[in-house]
């Protein structure tokens, strides 16, 4: 299929372009008022810890009071469609996600275009998720289930937090690529709203993020891999998706802070900055380490160039199998 993307290279460069004007001596007074990050999330959802573990922080830093405001809706597009008219000033920073950076321009009709209307500041951290199963399926690796799910087509049936959640996207990459016959169980409330059915085994597999993961402990699930490159280093023993068979299988959920396109330059060189240095923190670190988020700051360029990859990647995935929001 004939790729309709434009080049890697000209999107980065008119990413970054669109990102900030450069206004001399801005940063030697910014800021001079309280900053507010938007999360277009739920409380206690990833985005929301993030950004609770980074506002004292930089209020601290800054001198002046960084506020937390939910704007939820639509899988994250009301939030960050509010920062994306927001002014260019660097005083409304939104904690984007896989979904609201990368994923949800390809499946709703949006007033903007995330990659034109965010600028990248920095990447905050990424987490894996981890493949469960009923302790009932008679599987222990992802080769059995594979096999097991072909050898029983109309057996296995999924959870995710709903139709185009990254959670989604990953599970059906993993059926592309290793040809394993599941049936879609979304559930609009989210992740947790699955757990009674999952552990009953009315739900037999499902990618779950890393909070699941005490359901594993008590014997409750079965983990059989996890969907980073690497091994998540609260479950050591459990492989990755790839070492299990499906060689190139990688979907990790990641998250990032953005601002209004046009903020400017030296502003977001000072977040990204500041970003960073909380992100470099001993005890910040562990806190993301013992949650299953690995720590993973960049430079804007990175993060414009990881997040323009992400979006090409899922982008093809959805128009390939025609997912579509109901």
């Amino acid at each position: 299929m004939k790729d309709s993307f434009p080049e890697l290279k000209s999107r980065l460069a008119l990413l970054i372009a669109l990102t900030m004007f450069t206004v001399t001596g801005w940063s030697q007074v910014y800021p001079t008022k309280p900053i507010v990050i938007i999360d277009a999330f739920a409380p206690g959802a990833t985005t929301d810890i993030l950004a609770r573990i980074v506002a004292p922080r930089m209020s601290q830093t800054f001198g002046q009071p960084v506020l937390i405001e939910s704007r939820v809706g639509a899988n994250g597009v009301v939030g960050s469609e509010y920062v994306a008219k927001s002014p260019p000033d660097g005083y409304t920073i939104f904690v984007g996600s896989t979904s609201t950076l990368a994923v949800n321009q390809s499946l709703y009709k949006m007033s903007f275009d995330p990659l034109k209307g965010l600028a990248p500041v920095s990447l905050i951290a990424s987490q894996p998720l981890i493949v469960l199963v009923h302790p009932s399926l008679p599987v222990k690796t992802i080769a059995e289930l594979v096999a097991y799910g072909k050898a029983h087509p109309n057996a296995l049936n999924y959870a995710t937090p709903g139709i185009g959640n990254p959670v989604h996207l990953a599970t059906e990459l993993f059926k592309k690529m290793t040809g394993t016959p599941m049936t879609h169980i979304p559930y609009a409330k989210g992740s947790a709203a699955a757990i009674p059915d999952l552990i009953s085994g009315r739900i037999q597999v499902m990618f779950a993020p890393v909070y699941f993961l005490p359901l594993v402990k008590d014997g409750r699930l079965r983990a059989l891999a996890v969907t980073s490159k690497k091994r998540l280093n609260l479950l050591p023993d459990v492989p990755t998706v790839a070492e299990s068979g499906a060689l190139d299988y990688e979907a990790t959920l990641w998250n990032a802070f953005a601002v209004p396109a046009g903020t400017p330059k030296d502003i977001v060189t000072k977040l990204n900055a500041e970003i960073g240095r909380i992100l470099t923190l001993p005890e910040v670190r562990q806190q993301l380490l013992e949650t299953g988020l690995d720590p993973i700051p960049s430079s804007v360029e990175q993060q414009a160039a990881f997040t323009i990859s992400e979006a090409d990647r899922w982008t093809r995935l959805v128009r390939e199998l025609s997912i579509k929001v109901e």
